[in-house]
């Protein structure tokens, strides 16, 4: 049998393989149960919020000119004209010398331009003295001044919020357009896997990398496909491709992308008609057996078998695939960054980019990170760790006590 080599790419050019990856098409769904999704559109404000000048407390609506002077010894009198209703539109115009009682969150009547506070006040039979004088808009929402009429809400390719599903509501949009979940197909390889649910024998183990990689599939936007275990058989994997390329977008397959002799994925995928192998190696620790390929201009990747490397690679390629799709242009980049001294030496080869796992410590008000051992077999090892260091191409490690950025938002 043919030795195979891996031809080693870095990252950066493995993602760059996948610019040309068509997006999605587009649904429209209810805005309530847009959380999470991706707009597939920009969303503009069809109306004002408020949609009228409105009270910010109890009290009572005022020319805030007439106010101008009022003391706790010298108040001044305004005649009491009425009282605003909460949830009706108020048609009372006021005047020079006149006052009308306003609840929180009332409209303001035609004429005010001010609110005193209800304890700025003293009632008696027929007029309201005021103690304390206000400045004009003062205690008033205007019209508009939350949100405006043709102001921009939401760009496409935006993560829609809780709040930003608020202000949709705000606004009357109930529907919105967003892009279509990625359908990911998830095949685990290996004659020793057995389901979760099942006790291993001697000589088997439970395969989890099909939960894991549903669930990050579903945490960063697209919709599993689960194949479960698929035995080290070319006609089986060869079935499971060929259905996972008929129903989704991606493929993602764990295990036998190594060189090994039962490792059959790269055969499997080389064996379709209109396969492209992009590459089957990446300059990576954990993850460098990794193969990318194209059946069907639809992404097909191989990643590793062992638990830790599956992941790492996951969210290192898989994920900034499923956001391309999305076109979420925010997802690229590790956002959830924290500074840490690293707590030990971590030697590293040059010519590889590597990811260590760490845990956070606090020690004396300084925060150090230190390294989780265990290989890429120990799927503990990431439950335990709180980020990933990243260790440089060029760099032969990390000396003890240097800064170090910790990568949160992993998993």
């Amino acid at each position: 049998m043919k030795k195979k080599f891996f031809k080693v790419i870095t990252r950066e050019k493995a993602l760059s393989l996948f610019e040309n990856i068509p997006l999605k098409e587009k649904e429209r769904i209810k805005t309530k149960h847009s959380l999470g999704r991706i707009s597939g559109c920009n969303v503009v404000s069809p109306c004002d919020v408020p949609n009228f000048d409105r009270s910010t407390m109890d009290g009572y609506a005022v020319i805030a000119e007439d106010t101008f002077g009022a003391t706790e010894e010298t108040p001044i009198s305004l005649t009491l004209q009425g009282e605003v209703i909460m949830g009706c539109e108020t048609k009372e115009r006021m005047q020079k010398g006149e006052t009308i009682a306003i609840p929180t969150g009332g409209m303001l009547p035609q004429g005010a331009n001010a609110v005193v506070m209800i304890e700025r006040t003293k009632k008696t039979e027929r007029n309201i003295l005021v103690k304390k004088s206000v400045a004009p808009m003062g205690n008033v929402v205007m019209k508009g001044s939350d949100i405006k009429k043709g102001d921009k809400l939401l760009d496409v390719g935006r993560r829609i919020r809780a709040q930003d599903i608020g202000v949709l509501f705000a606004c009357g949009i109930t529907e919105i357009d967003v892009f279509k979940k990625p359908l990911v197909s998830i095949i685990s390889t290996g004659d020793e896997l057995v389901p979760s649910e099942k006790e291993p024998k001697l000589g088997e183990i439970r395969g989890i990398n099909t939960y894991t990689l549903y669930t990050l599939t579903e945490k960063y936007g697209g919709e599993p496909v689960d194949f479960g275990i698929v035995k080290d058989s070319m006609s089986k994997l060869n079935e499971s491709i060929k259905e996972g390329l008929s129903q989704s977008d991606i493929i993602v397959i764990s295990g036998g992308s190594s060189v090994g002799t039962k490792d059959i994925t790269l055969d499997c995928i080389s064996s379709f008609d209109d396969s492209k192998i992009l590459t089957n190696g990446l300059a990576l620790k954990p993850g460098k057996p990794t193969i990318l390929a194209m059946i069907n201009n639809k992404p097909v990747l191989g990643l590793p078998g062992h638990p830790v490397s599956c992941m790492v690679i996951f969210y290192l390629i898989v994920r900034p695939l499923i956001f391309r799709m999305l076109s979420y242009k925010e997802g690229f980049e590790d956002k959830t960054i924290i500074k840490a001294k690293i707590s030990q030496n971590i030697p590293s080869v040059s010519g590889r980019e590597e990811y260590i796992r760490v845990s956070l410590k606090d020690k004396n008000g300084e925060m150090f990170a230190e390294p989780v051992p265990g290989g890429s077999s120990i799927i503990s090892s990431l439950s335990k760790s709180d980020g990933l260091v990243r260790i440089d191409l060029e760099s032969e490690g990390i000396e003890k006590g240097k800064m170090v950025d910790v990568i949160i938002s992993h998993f």
